[in-house]
């Protein structure tokens, strides 16, 4: 046999190779829809603790926004500067994909967040949730969007002493240049 055949009959073989091994991964099948009773509703939007704080919340905004919860922090924030969905724009999007801040104030015309807040309830005092909140709170920090964290209080919150500490967070945001932040990340006092 020449050179040429055999380089065809090798190159035949190692496509049939490949082939079967692609077949047996199942490369070529069609994905399958997860059976419908897999899924199932989930009975409340918000946990308890949330709910509480959220009506106090709605009342403290003013008629001219909106209040958002459980809003992804990939709809909050774009990665800047790198070429979507490349690696290096998934490295640094990765980590925040999945991941959502508990509420969000936004302006009603146009539709712009004004500041996150973030409802610290005991889960926050984990190992994982505190390096899960440094990681938003450098994301929300970089971006420039303000960040309240409201520790939870058994006893409920008071719409004024909210509706303060929201003001006072977006009226520091709003002179970067004094504190020479972009953001605000404010804890507030138990």
């Amino acid at each position: 046999m020449d050179v040429l055949t055999l380089t065809l009959v090798f190159l035949g073989g190692l496509i049939a190779v490949l082939l079967i091994v692609f077949i047996f991964l199942g490369v070529f099948k069609k994905p399958q829809l997860p059976a419908i009773q897999e899924y199932e509703r989930v009975a409340y939007l918000l946990s308890p603790a949330e709910h509480d704080f959220f009506q106090v919340l709605l009342q403290s905004v003013g008629p001219d926004q909106y209040v958002f919860a459980k809003v992804r922090i990939g709809d909050l924030v774009r990665v800047n500067g790198l070429v979507t969905e490349s690696k290096d724009w998934w490295k640094k999007f990765g980590p925040i994909a999945k991941k959502h801040v508990d509420f969000v104030v936004a302006t009603r015309s146009p539709v712009q967040p004004l500041i996150v807040l973030e409802l610290d309830d005991s889960s926050h005092y984990t190992a994982k949730a505190k390096t899960r909140d440094s990681l938003v709170d450098r994301v929300m920090h970089a971006a420039g969007l303000p960040l309240l964290h409201i520790p939870y209080n058994s006893h409920g919150y008071t719409r004024s002493d909210l509706a303060r500490q929201i003001s006072q967070a977006l009226l520091e945001r709003g002179s970067p240049q004094k504190s020479g932040q972009k953001t605000v990340s404010q804890h507030a006092p138990a």
